[in-house]
């Protein structure tokens, strides 16, 4: 028979079946035990690389075989990557899910005074595998217990909501830390970016520190770079990821609206945020939830400058740029939503400030536009190249006429708004 050779930290044993036959015959009871016994080693070792390596940035599961004398587990210390083994995960992941259920009924079982539970009740808090009786356990065992085993189970399932909410309540109590949590956040997203349970829970995590600690003034502008910074690197490995642009408007709004931010503050992250922004959006221009934030950051700032004539240097500036970029980068719908955006607010600002000429002369200005797209026959070289790079692989003569389309649609569009 074929043999699996499992790790077992001095060496392997071998097993007379294959892995995938040994988890679906529970019955067999010693490969079981030696399962667990494999996955609390895997455990161990993962643990391990967290104590000795507390700047960890990216987790990965690396699809791989097992092989003889090796770990599952993959740490680069000097690099702060982790990883691991795919051949593992199934009986690692059952293992951590088990035992974590087992702990959170015997920390209930404990805590429970009725007669529901009878004294021969033990045994069903009791893992089988390796006749571990977790009623036995201090209740700060229990939990430091359940702090590992929800880090595996989160790391390798970010959707187990049971687990976020067990490591809220150790927050919420002063067993976790800030950086540590956030760390582990980002560690998740590095390998599924657009984890909405992730995200929920950063956001919490922000909300509560500030619930408990207040406000760091001090400390308050490298916090929102950093988490701003931890957002765009999860925009950047998924496209339109909603969920890490919310969370960026989340910061923006938060640290905006809050009363004990100093204006000059707030004055320094509409200015980053707009930099950033404008990088961004010029290498990713279909992404429109980039876009999205992109005009919530606008009112932001509208709001904060208190000037007519400054918003319509802003908004005249923001017209333009996206001009520019709807004749260079023909095809992409995005900015034309975002142009209809634009043009509503310009429009607003040149009704308040009452200039008719102006007014006359903007609303000339984007009928000569759809003219000048629908005119639009071929594309420079130059051009084309640097159309290339944005990493849209649609033919260069599809994506004119695509703009035509759009062109069409806008003029419609614009047309209704302004009678």
């Amino acid at each position: 028979m074929q043999c699996v050779q499992l790790w077992l930290g001095k060496g392997y044993k071998q097993l007379s079946s294959s892995s995938a036959a040994l988890v679906k015959t529970p019955q067999n009871s010693r490969s079981m035990s030696e399962f667990a016994e494999v996955a609390e080693k895997i455990i161990q070792n993962i643990n391990s690389a967290f104590e000795k390596d507390d700047s960890i940035d990216e987790f990965d599961i690396v699809p791989r075989e097992s092989r003889a004398n090796r770990s599952p587990v993959i740490h680069h210390h000097h690099e702060h990557k982790l990883a691991l083994e795919s051949w593992c995960l199934g009986f690692v992941y059952t293992h951590s899910f088990r035992n974590f259920t087992l702990l959170r009924a015997a920390s209930v079982h404990n805590s429970n005074t009725s007669e529901v539970f009878h004294s021969d009740s033990n045994e069903f808090f009791t893992h089988k595998n390796n006749n571990v009786d977790y009623t036995q356990f201090t209740e700060c065992e229990r939990r430091e217990r359940s702090l590992q085993l929800t880090r595996i189970l989160i790391l390798l399932n970010p959707d187990l909501t049971a687990a976020w909410n067990f490591r809220r309540d150790a927050f919420r109590h002063g067993h976790l830390k800030l950086k540590d949590e956030l760390q582990l956040v980002t560690l998740v997203t590095t390998r599924k970016p657009k984890c909405s349970e992730g995200f929920y829970y950063r956001r919490w995590l922000v909300r509560e520190s500030f619930h408990k600690d207040g406000f760091n003034v001090e400390q308050s502008l490298n916090f929102f770079q950093n988490e701003a910074k931890a957002a765009l690197q999860a925009a950047s490995k998924y496209f339109s990821n909603y969920h890490a642009w919310d969370y960026r408007l989340f910061l923006l709004e938060t640290w905006i609206l809050h009363k004990d931010v100093p204006g000059n503050i707030k004055q320094e992250i509409l200015t980053l945020e707009k930099q950033i922004t404008d990088t961004w959006l010029n290498s990713h221009i279909s992404d429109y939830c980039g876009y999205h934030y992109r005009q919530k950051l606008l009112h932001y700032i509208v709001i904060s400058q208190l000037s007519i004539e400054k918003n319509k240097e802003l908004f005249q500036s923001e017209v333009q740029c996206n001009r520019d970029m709807l004749i260079f980068y023909p095809g992409h719908e995005s900015l034309w939503y975002h142009r209809k955006f634009l043009v509503k607010q310009y429009i607003k600002l040149l009704h308040n400030d009452d200039t008719q000429d102006d007014l006359g002369f903007f609303l000339e200005n984007e009928l000569t536009l759809v003219e000048e797209v629908k005119s639009k026959h071929c594309h420079s070289e130059g051009s084309d190249d640097k159309y290339k790079n944005v990493g849209v692989n649609t033919p260069i003569n599809e994506c004119i006429q695509l703009n035509r389309t759009y062109a069409v649609r806008y003029l419609r569009w614009f047309k209704i708004s302004i009678e």
